[in-house]
């Protein structure tokens, strides 16, 4: 596995969130390939708490539930299932998750949420009920994760299903390109990119969002979406 580069702010502030007891509800949001999966998925692992993580897809409201029902079963009792299982609604499917995760201390990923969102409107509804009677008063870690940044911040605007019941908003940015070692410029050259003396260390491997420096959004007048294009596809040595 590629090692993971940077996103240091992001990664304490989430492990200072889990420091606190209780339930924590958390908004990730940003650009596809930025990394946003790849981040939370990694800081889950460090924690080494029990986590469960599912990506909705551009399937109808129907398949959607049936694969989270099954998904959840299959976390529950440690294995994929082959059962036939179908939630009836979102209601349901929230029951089954919140028994799935009992008392335990546990971190839940909703990924791709905005996918869900399109096919059922009333989906923010159902995870705002679920919120205060299911898992508000439990010790979960429920993060919510999309790149459509429109219908994500919809559900916590005033009036909104989810308005003030956030922990923490995570808007997860394009990142400059990091310095890269001498050793690394003619493959960087070579592929377009210009080579410098200033630059002093190349990790292994660039992955997309994967790189992070919130304080230097450009890098020699190449815009970071363009960079980040390049380090989704480049290894540097």
């Amino acid at each position: 596995m590629s090692p993971f580069i940077n996103r240091h702010h992001e990664l304490t502030l989430l492990d200072n969130l889990i420091q606190q007891p209780g339930a924590h509800l958390i908004m990730l949001y940003g650009r596809r390939r930025i990394g946003k999966t790849t981040l939370i998925t990694y800081w889950a692992r460090q924690t080494s708490l029990p986590t469960f993580y599912w990506v909705a897809k551009r399937d109808p409201r129907d398949l959607l539930l049936g694969n989270l029902g099954r998904a959840i079963y299959g976390w529950q009792h440690g294995s994929e299932s082959d059962v036939a299982i179908q939630p009836r609604d979102w209601e349901q499917a929230f029951k089954m998750l919140a028994q799935a995760v009992g008392d335990r201390r546990a971190i839940v990923i909703l990924d791709e949420l905005p996918y869900a969102l399109q096919q059922d409107s009333g989906l923010g509804s159902h995870l705002q009920a679920a919120w205060d009677h299911l898992f508000k008063e439990s010790q979960i870690i429920l993060i919510l994760s999309g790149s459509h940044i429109g219908m994500l911040t919809d559900l916590i605007q005033y009036q909104s299903p989810l308005y003030g019941r956030l922990t923490a908003q995570f808007p997860l940015y394009p990142c400059a390109l990091p310095t890269a070692r001498p050793s690394c410029r003619a493959t960087i050259a070579g592929s377009g990119w210009p080579s410098t003396p200033s630059w002093a260390a190349c990790p292994p491997t660039w992955n997309g969002g994967a790189i992070a420096n919130h304080s230097r959004p450009t890098w020699n007048g190449f815009s970071c979406s363009a960079l980040a294009g390049f380090a989704t596809s480049r290894r540097c040595w």
